[in-house]
């Protein structure tokens, strides 16, 4: 499984290959505190369970170089398939799926912190260029 996120997490692009071999669009939403995305796929759709990615992503700490202002997040964890419809309709099994993260973070432009990397929550310590990657590996039946 490869996917190409889109700006929200779960929202994007997703290819499957092997028993599945189907491409489209996914989409990510939360239900009752967990978070899921639905795969919308040419014969079908398919829901994964990414609460246990999604926690370890929202809890990893990216390793930050400070030279450069760069920094990466790289987390792995099962991802339940836990429904579908259409061709996958009683699908179910588990990818491992990998997110990872890059960035390059602006600089303090003025103030005691000027030129030192502004890796802070606020609007200007928006990314200066981003790119990110899932993929995944598992079995499926149906």
């Amino acid at each position: 499984m490869f996917v190409q996120p889109g700006a929200k997490q779960g929202s994007g692009t997703i290819l499957i290959t092997g028993a599945v071999g189907d491409f489209g669009t996914t989409h990510g939403f939360q239900v009752h505190g967990k978070t899921y995305s639905e795969a919308t796929l040419q014969r079908g759709q398919i829901e994964f369970n990414l609460t246990t990615i999604s926690n370890k992503v929202n809890k990893a700490s990216p390793k930050i170089d400070a030279a450069t202002c760069s920094g990466s997040i790289s987390v792995s964890a099962p991802v339940p398939i836990v429904g579908g419809t259409g061709l996958y309709a009683g699908i179910s099994g588990t990818a491992t799926i990998t997110e990872s993260f890059g960035f390059i973070g602006p600089r303090y432009k003025t103030g005691s912190n000027k030129g030192q990397c502004n890796m802070s929550n606020s609007a200007s310590a928006q990314p200066i260029a981003e790119m990110a990657s899932v993929h995944g590996v598992g079995t499926v039946s149906f």
